[in-house]
């Protein structure tokens, strides 16, 4: 974690996001771990495609920022009543996630091409009232990645 991080002691979770490489091929996926670290006693709630809880930046040197797809197009949650995940985090405790970035579509129909690349995002954080209830129609937190993902794909 960068020291911007440690310095927000109002976002009770720092996020981090982490390439599972440096270096990928246009034929593979783009896998990436969202580091979720409890700065004080936290929780973390995942909807069923926690992807929809994200707001993501790509952007590729020599073109800047990539305009992206919407990457969820109509709600189902109440049509098939999908409680999210809910994980209680005690202070420094880590949850992470993966995700294939290959899952962002682009909105001009564009492919991940070779390049480099840098992808920022936002996870909107389930609310952290006292207690041990959870209410989902609560509060949502932006919590922004301290560390954006940094990679390589070439051909």
């Amino acid at each position: 974690m960068t020291a911007a991080a440690e310095m927000t002691p109002d976002v009770p979770i720092a996020l981090a996001i982490e390439p599972q490489k440096q270096i990928y091929t246009a034929r593979e996926g783009l896998m990436v771990r969202f580091v979720f670290k409890a700065r004080q006693p936290a929780r973390v709630c995942f909807e069923k495609d926690p992807l929809s809880q994200f707001n993501f930046s790509v952007y590729r040197s020599g073109t800047g920022e990539l305009p992206l797809q919407p990457v969820v197009t109509h709600d189902t949650r109440v049509l098939f009543d999908q409680r999210p995940s809910v994980f209680e985090l005690a202070s420094g405790d880590v949850h992470v996630y993966r995700l294939n970035l290959k899952r962002l579509h682009f909105r001009q129909g564009e492919a991940w091409t070779p390049g480099d690349y840098t992808v920022k995002a936002t996870f909107n954080l389930c609310e952290q009232a006292e207690g041990k209830h959870w209410d989902p129609s609560g509060q949502e937190i932006p919590l922004k990645a301290v560390q954006p993902a940094r990679f390589m794909i070439m051909n």
